[in-house]
């Protein structure tokens, strides 16, 4: 009896061992808790600083400068190795109000750029050059934009100005050749020189509030093919659409005064009808528009200028007012196809009118009619 009892207890002893053991090895293995954590309750990872639509985060890695009052400048790229680039409204618990001069010059990987509401302006040449950028999106508080910002932006297919913006400055879009149409907004009232020059554009709505387009703002758009100038316009300047070589329909605004040399030279214009508001027009204005059949001067101007119709070689019919009194150097040479030039006055006032020699050289024979008959020329 005695020796049952002691093996009883003997194998009680070794149970409480190996439960102890066994208990000691589930300590030291535990269960990873994330397996009971689903994919939903798992933190985001911000890839790169990308924005994440929901997170609200923008780029990391770029530079700011500190304006000294509350506002801040986006100046570098820093770091930031994104190719689609989301800009903050704050760094550092300041409001960022512009992008800096050469902020992304020449970067050739960014393909677009978001910029937020706050931000004012956006200074000179920030993403010229930069080569893959398609796509921008402007805030409706932007009242700035300076010269050449997107200058040489040959990927750039779309962006729409915000209203607020008053001038397209100088070069700001020139060399955009992806760029084929663009809308101004009305509170636009200067387009600068070579804004849109060798761009790719077919087509611009200027806006109901344009004043000044300045010297070859358009030049060598040579996909342009026709433009409505809007009430507001006063001026054009110097060049401003020479080389448009598909330019066939121009509608000049009454309240138009001045249009500036070659401005419509080497284009594809078939009919030009010019308004009395004009004051002044420079040389060579229509200079080589071979598609040129007819040509009406409204304006009480003193003189058809030096090569103003020089190579015109479909031009027919060209009508002028009897204000003119001077005929300058080649006005009407090499249009081998001019029939008829009627002239608004006498033929007294057409005889005494002072004409440059070569002024109708290679000509055809052109009859003009007065009011009271016609001479030959």
């Amino acid at each position: 009896m005695k020796k049952l009892l002691n093996l009883l207890l003997a194998i009680l002893v070794l149970s409480l061992v190996f439960t102890a053991c066994d208990s000691k090895k589930d300590d030291a293995n535990p269960k990873d808790n994330n397996d009971d954590i689903s994919d939903q309750e798992k933190p985001v990872t911000n890839d790169g600083g990308s924005k994440n639509e929901d997170a609200e985060t923008y780029s990391e890695g770029l530079l700011f400068e500190d304006n000294g009052d509350g506002t801040c400048t986006l100046v570098r790229i820093g770091t930031c190795t994104d190719t689609a680039i989301y800009i903050p409204k704050t760094a550092d618990g300041k409001k960022v109000v512009e992008i800096g001069k050469y902020a992304f010059e020449n970067n050739t990987k960014i393909t677009s750029i978001v910029i937020p509401d706050g931000i004012t302006t956006i200074n000179n040449q920030a993403f010229h050059g930069c080569t893959s950028l398609e796509r921008v999106s402007l805030p409706n508080t932007l009242t700035k934009i300076g010269t050449s910002v997107f200058a040489g932006c040959k990927s750039l297919k779309e962006i729409t100005l915000p209203n607020g913006l008053e001038v397209i400055e100088n070069s700001t879009f020139s060399a955009c050749t992806s760029l084929t149409s663009i809308k101004l907004p009305n509170s636009v009232k200067s387009i600068g020189s070579y804004a849109f020059s060798e761009s790719a554009i077919t087509e611009i709505d200027l806006g109901d509030g344009l004043v000044t387009i300045d010297r070859q703002a358009f030049r060598d758009c040579s996909a342009l093919c026709k433009i409505t100038l809007p009430a507001t316009t006063k001026s054009i300047g110097e060049y401003a659409f020479k080389g448009c070589t598909s330019l066939a329909s121009f509608t000049f605004n009454m309240g138009l005064e001045t249009i500036g040399k070659y401005a419509f030279g080497d284009c594809a214009l078939t009919e030009v009808t010019l308004p009395s508001s004009i004051t002044k027009i420079e040389k060579g204005i229509f200079h080589h528009n071979t598609q040129l059949v007819t040509a009406t001067i409204n304006a009480q101007i003193s003189e058809i200028t030096e090569d103003c119709f020089y190579e015109c070689s479909s031009l027919t019919t060209v009508n002028i007012p009897a204000s003119v009194s001077d005929f300058g150097w080649l006005a009407m040479a090499y249009c081998p196809a001019l029939q008829t030039i009627n002239f608004a006055g006498t033929k007294s006032q057409w005889q005494s009118i002072s004409k440059c020699s070569d002024w109708h050289n290679s000509s055809g024979n052109t009859v003009v009619k007065c009011a009271d008959g016609n001479l030959s020329i």
